[in-house]
C-alpha cells in the first residue's frame, strides 16, 4: 500500500534533478521539492501535527502550495484546501466546520483569516517577517531538518485530504479521502494513462476543484513538470497561457475549457499542436468538439472520464476513437478496476440503466463531521444486507451498453453541474432565503442553447420588500457563495410561484419567463 506522498517520492528518488515544477520560469527539482517538503513536515510535527490533524492550505498554485500539500503528507496530517476565490462569509464556515491545527498561507491572504490566530497556529511561506503569537513565517521552515520525518502506525486508513463540495442542505459538505482511497486511485489511473514522453501538465484546476488532485499527481507519478496556471487574465484568455508557457503536453479540464480554446483560436494553432494527452470529464461533450480536435491533431489521445469527489476524482476511464463522429454520444468508459458498480432504478438492480451505485477500496468514508448526509449517501447493498461494504449513491444515472461501456443519463436529484462544479440547487436557494424581505426562492439550471454543457442559474424570488433588487441579492450571493454558484438573472415577483395540481412548484412555467425576459 503507498501513502499519497509517496507517488511523488519514487519519482523524487529515481529522477532527483528532474524538474517537478515550473512556475513561469520559477523551476524545483524533485530533489528539492521533496527537502522542502520534508522541512515543512519537521516544523508541522513540532507544532503538534499527526494523524487525521486538518492543516489548511491556502495559497495560489505555486510551489509553495505544492510544497505544503507534501509536506502535509509527510507529517500524517490531513490536507484541507481553500480558496481566495471564496467568499469571507465561506472561509469562516470552512474553518470553523474542519477545526485545523494549522494554516499555511501567504502573506496577502493573512489578513483574511487572522481572527482564528487564537484557535489556530499560522505558517506563512513567503515572509521572513515577525508576525506574533501563532504565526510563523519562513525562516523557522528552513532551519530544520531536510530528512523525511519518521512516521510510525500510520494507517491506510487516515485521512489524506478532505475537499469540500456543495451540499443539499445549504452548508458544504467536506468528503473525507484516505490514503487507501487515492492509492487505489493512483495505481489503477497510471495504468490507464501512459504518456510516451516526459509531461508538462498543466494544473488549471484550482486546489479546491478534485480534479487538481489527478494533475498534481499523476503529472509526478509520471515524473514529469507540473504548469500552474495561475494568473488572473489566464481565465479571461486561456490561451494566453498556452503562449506564454511552452510545450505543454498534458492537461484534465472541462469540456466547456477545452471548447474555448477552439473558439478562440481554433484547434489548429502551433501552441495546442504540442497538447498530445487532453482528459475531459465533468460535463458532457458537445457535439463535434472530439472530431474537430482529432482533425488538427491526429497524434494525440483525447480521454473521457466519469467520477466524483467521493470516488476519489475518477471511477470511469474511456480512450475516445479517433473515428469519432460530430453526433456520437461519447461513453464515459469502463470502471477501473477494484470499483463495484451497480445500476438503481426503482429501488431494484438493473443491468441496463439507473442510479449509479459505486463501491470499493477507492470509496470515500463519508462526509467530515457530517453523519446524517454519510449515513444518506453511503448505505448497504440495496439488495444483498450481509455485504459488509457501503455503496456511495452517486445521483447520476448512467446506462450501460453491450459492450459494456457507460454513458452519462443525467442526475436524479437537484444537483447540476456548472462549468464543471457540483451545485446543490438548494444551497443557492438557501442562502437567497436568508435575505430580509424574501418570503420564497427558487433557483432553476437552464440552457439557452440546449445544451447541458451551456447550463446557467437563474434565481426567483418572491417578495413585496422596496428594499429587495437584483443588486442586492447578486451582491449578497457573492459574498456567501463562490462565484460559480452566481446566477446570470434573478427575477423578483410579488405573487407565489406557478403550482402543478399538486402543489409542486411548475418549472415549465417559471422557464417560460426565462425565455420572454432574455431573448
Amino acid at each position: 500500500m503507498n501513502f499519497q506522498n509517496e507517488f511523488f517520492e519514487k519519482s523524487a528518488e529515481k529522477y532527483p534533478n528532474y524538474i517537478a515544477v515550473d512556475d513561469h520560469g520559477k523551476k524545483i527539482t524533485y530533489k528539492n521539492l521533496d527537502i522542502y517538503a520534508n522541512k515543512i513536515a519537521n516544523f508541522l510535527s513540532k507544532l503538534g501535527c499527526s494523524f487525521n490533524d486538518r492543516v489548511c492550505i491556502f495559497t495560489e498554485k505555486n510551489i509553495n502550495q505544492y510544497a505544503s500539500i507534501l509536506g502535509i503528507l509527510k507529517s500524517g496530517a490531513c490536507w484541507v484546501p481553500l480558496s481566495y476565490l471564496f467568499p469571507k462569509q465561506r472561509l469562516f464556515f470552512l474553518i470553523k466546520d474542519i477545526n485545523p491545527k494549522v494554516i499555511i498561507t501567504e502573506k496577502k491572504y493573512l489578513n483574511k483569516i487572522l481572527k482564528f490566530r487564537n484557535k489556530c497556529k499560522f505558517i506563512i511561506l513567503d515572509s521572513n517577517k515577525k508576525f506574533g503569537k501563532n504565526v510563523f513565517s519562513k525562516n523557522y521552515i528552513l532551519k530544520e531538518k531536510k530528512t523525511k520525518p519518521r512516521l510510525y502506525n500510520l494507517s491506510s486508513s487516515n485521512l489524506a485530504y478532505i475537499i469540500f463540495t456543495s451540499g443539499s442542505t445549504g452548508k458544504p459538505k467536506g468528503v473525507m479521502v484516505t490514503h487507501e482511497n487515492t492509492s487505489q486511485f493512483l495505481s489503477h489511473s497510471k495504468k490507464y494513462f501512459k504518456p510516451k514522453t516526459r509531461l508538462r501538465f498543466a494544473h488549471i484546476s484550482e486546489l479546491t476543484f478534485d480534479v487538481s488532485i489527478f494533475d498534481i499527481f499523476i503529472c509526478w507519478v509520471n515524473a514529469g513538470t507540473i504548469i500552474p496556471f495561475n494568473k488572473k487574465h489566464y481565465r479571461i484568455n486561456p490561451f494566453a497561457f498556452f503562449s506564454n508557457n511552452k510545450y505543454i503536453n498534458a492537461m484534465f479540464v472541462v469540456p466547456s475549457f477545452f471548447k474555448k480554446l477552439n473558439d478562440i483560436e481554433k484547434f489548429n494553432s502551433k501552441e495546442l499542436s504540442k497538447l498530445k494527452h487532453i482528459v475531459l470529464g465533468g460535463e458532457a461533450i458537445p457535439n463535434g468538439l472530439i472530431s474537430n480536435w482529432y482533425n488538427s491533431n491526429k497524434s494525440s489521445s483525447v480521454y473521457n472520464v466519469y467520477g466524483t469527489t467521493e470516488t476519489a476524482i475518477i471511477s470511469h476511464w474511456h480512450k475516445i476513437s479517433k473515428k469519432t463522429k460530430d453526433n456520437d454520444n461519447i461513453p464515459v468508459g469502463k470502471s477501473l478496476p477494484n470499483v463495484q458498480v451497480l445500476l438503481l432504478e426503482n429501488s431494484k438492480i438493473n443491468n441496463k440503466s439507473g442510479e449509479v451505485l459505486v463501491c470499493g477500496p477507492q470509496i470515500s468514508p463519508g462526509y467530515w463531521n457530517n453523519l446524517f448526509q454519510t449515513n444518506q449517501y453511503f448505505i448497504p447493498h440495496p439488495e444483498e444486507k450481509k455485504i459488509p461494504q457501503k455503496f456511495y449513491r452517486t445521483g447520476d444515472k448512467l446506462f450501460k451498453d453491450s459492450d459494456g461501456l457507460y454513458y452519462f443519463v443525467g442526475r436524479t436529484d437537484n444537483q447540476v453541474k456548472i462549468r464543471g462544479h457540483r451545485v446543490e440547487l438548494e444551497e443557492l436557494e438557501n442562502c437567497v432565503k436568508n435575505i430580509q424581505g424574501i418570503n420564497d426562492a427558487t433557483t432553476l439550471a437552464y440552457s439557452r442553447t440546449g445544451k447541458t454543457t451551456d447550463l446557467e442559474l437563474f434565481s426567483f424570488i418572491i417578495s413585496n420588500s422596496k428594499k429587495v433588487t437584483k443588486n442586492k441579492i447578486l451582491n449578497f450571493i457573492e459574498k456567501n457563495l463562490p462565484k460559480y454558484m452566481l446566477p446570470s438573472e434573478v427575477f423578483i415577483r410579488e405573487s407565489d410561484f406557478p403550482r402543478t395540481q399538486n402543489g409542486k412548484i411548475n418549472k415549465k412555467e417559471l422557464i417560460k419567463d426565462i425565455l420572454k425576459n432574455i431573448y
